[in-house]
């Protein structure tokens, strides 16, 4: 079933999400009429990032789509998660979501010395926070505070830098108040 942006009507303007890149991201914000600015985190030099941020989602989309079974199926599948909740897209947003924290969890610790072990765990709870960051928005445009709140704190466990996160979950409650 694909629900339309009137169904969640904050969706429906690109301004109720803002897209947040770190390191090789960049952040864009801007006030919301109609709710809370929530921040979703965007690969934007891989898996057609670039496009998510210039607000080109059916475009990213389709590119994505066409790339079906890549190497890099975290940055594709938290670029997916993005683009189609920016456009309004539950289900898929939701599949898209899910599968970015099923590939983030799924990324293996190779041990070469102790300091790449531990990069590539660092690595792996950035991800994991960037993932469940991501659902949170997604969960806190639908509706659902609790299972946002939830992804939230899950983001900040995992990676405490996550700034995103952090930002989110103040947010959520500010609506609340």
């Amino acid at each position: 079933m694909n629900h339309s942006r009137n169904i969640i009507p904050n969706m429906a303007s690109p301004r109720s999400i803002a897209t947040l890149t770190m390191a090789l991201f960049c952040m864009s914000a801007a006030a919301a009429e109609d709710g809370p600015v929530y921040t979703m985190i965007t690969m934007v030099d891989l898996a057609h990032g670039e496009d998510v941020v210039a607000g080109k989602y059916e475009q990213a989309v389709e590119k994505i789509k066409q790339k079906k079974g890549a190497v890099d199926a975290f940055s594709y599948n938290t670029n997916l998660c993005v683009a189609y909740t920016k456009l309004g897209d539950i289900d898929n947003a939701s599949l898209a979501c899910e599968a970015a924290i099923e590939e983030a969890s799924r990324i293996r610790v190779v041990r070469q010395s102790d300091l790449s072990r531990s990069f590539q765990k660092q690595t792996k709870k950035k991800y994991l926070a960037f993932a469940l960051s991501n659902r949170g928005v997604l969960r806190a445009a639908m509706g659902d505070v609790e299972l946002a709140r939830q992804d939230f704190v899950e983001a900040l466990a995992a990676n405490a830098r996550i700034y995103a996160a952090k930002i989110n979950l103040e947010r959520l409650g500010n609506t609340e108040a």
